[in-house]
């Protein structure tokens, strides 16, 4: 199986997540695990109001949508 790093990954996704010189112009990206701890909180809500949502580990998002939210760029 081939590894990418995030870097990579963003480096040749500009067009697909709109950005400018591998930068987002005036917008905020959250990077989101699954961790236990997300369910402590009710994040989703903040977690969703940012304009890139990137995922890791293929974490569970249904019917913990007020834990973690449910954007997925």
């Amino acid at each position: 199986m081939r590894q990418h790093s995030l870097i990579n990954i963003a480096k040749n996704s500009d067009i697909l997540f709109g950005l400018e010189d591998g930068r987002l112009s005036n917008g905020s990206c959250a990077l989101v695990g699954n961790s236990g701890v997300l369910m402590d909180n009710e994040y989703g809500e903040l977690i969703d109001s940012h304009d890139i949502v990137i995922r890791t580990n293929h974490g569970k998002i249904k019917d913990f949508e007020k834990n973690v939210g449910q954007k997925t760029d």
